[in-house]
């Protein structure tokens, strides 16, 4: 009998699947493909617990069969979806749990789940869009740092004592390189402790502050992560909103699904005036961080009581430019950069034929 087709462990059990280390490696796949499945098993009829039990055992991922397992045992025991799920720290977060929360108020369970996975499913589509956009460049920065490094940490200190006291003959380019190899193996270590103190910088929340703000104040950067963090905050509020979450809540909810800190401290204040009866179009103009259409359209959702509509609407509009704008930026990022570090190799390398053709005249 395999893994997955062995019963589901009482939690207190010592072999059950669902230890804390596992949870943590629980990916975000793994929750749309749980989110996706659970929707389709409760679409067609079958019980919550039923459902949980079919995921534990026949996902072929063992951390989401533990999950799935965990999340059963804790229904069967009494308690409610929403319980089992806000009882896996890390794994589902409270838009998910106050979305099943007010669906199993409702009883539209399975359209809710549906929900969820859809916007599960955008929100990683746009990140993965991201990475792999990344990849490439990455791979091309850190070759050219190499043979870069190398060049002036390796081949330009050999060629030095050879053009000792020449050094008024020779070329500019040729004085620029070897006072470059000179800092770097005196100071090189400098570079990698600054990187080293922003690393640590941003672990501290005043350091992600700063972070933020830089990020958010470059030309082409700034308004793309705003649109990417906004869609999602329109999104995540329409979907709780039509699943019944009154507006108060629903804001409070959604306040901290900004990575941003800049971002998040607007949707902290969306949610602390809200309450005081100010309305939401108002409270997003006065951020600044959201598009004019989109203001516009959850005015016209105010309006006349579609306000979850509204927000999905908007939701969609941006999804569409963040689209739109990765797609340009992609087709723009590589051949800048290879441009970019190309003209960089090549100076670096016609430095070094200057320094040749300066220590063959030098021996002449």
């Amino acid at each position: 009998m395999s893994d997955l087709d062995r019963p589901v462990s009482p939690i207190g059990a010592p072999d059950h699947p669902l230890r804390q280390p596992l949870i943590r490696r629980v990916k975000r796949r793994h929750i749309q493909a749980f989110m996706r499945q659970c929707a389709t098993l409760l679409t067609a009829g079958l019980s919550i617990d039923r459902a949980m039990e079919l995921l534990s055992r026949q996902h072929d991922a063992p951390a989401l069969a533990g999950l799935a397992g965990a999340v059963a045992d804790r229904i069967r025991h009494g308690g409610s979806l929403s319980e089992a799920m806000a009882a896996e720290p890390g794994v589902f977060d409270d838009l998910d749990i106050s979305v099943i929360t007010a669906a199993e108020t409702s009883g539209r369970m399975g359209e809710a789940m549906s929900r969820l996975a859809e916007h599960h499913e955008r929100r990683d589509a746009v990140s993965q869009k991201i990475r792999s956009a990344l990849v490439y460049p990455l791979v091309l920065v850190v070759a050219a740092a190499v043979a870069i490094t190398v060049l002036f940490v390796v081949v330009v200190p050999g060629l030095a004592p050879l053009l000792a006291g020449a050094e008024a003959d020779l070329p500019a380019t040729t004085r620029a390189v070897l006072a470059i190899s000179h800092f770097l193996l005196l100071y090189g270590w400098i570079i990698p402790a600054v990187l080293l103190a922003l690393l640590l910088a941003n672990a501290l929340p005043q350091g992600r502050r700063a972070r933020d703000r830089f990020c958010m104040s470059l030309p082409i950067i700034g308004p793309l992560w705003a649109k990417i963090e906004t869609e999602r905050w329109e999104r995540g509020l329409g979907i709780l909103l039509a699943n019944g979450v009154v507006l108060p809540e629903a804001v409070r909810v959604i306040a901290g699904s900004f990575s941003n800190q800049t971002l998040r401290a607007s949707g902290a204040r969306i949610a602390t005036a809200i309450p005081e009866g100010r309305g939401l179009a108002v409270l997003m103009a006065e951020c600044g961080c959201f598009p004019a259409i989109a203001v516009h359209l959850v005015r016209v959702g105010e309006e006349t009581g579609g306000l979850d509509a509204m927000l999905i609407q908007a939701a969609n509009y941006q999804r569409d430019e963040v689209e739109h704008t990765l797609t340009r930026l992609i087709g723009l990022i590589e051949p800048v950069l290879i441009l970019v570090l190309g003209l960089t190799v090549a100076g670096v390398v016609f430095a070094l034929l200057a320094t040749v053709a300066s220590l063959s005249e030098a021996l002449v």
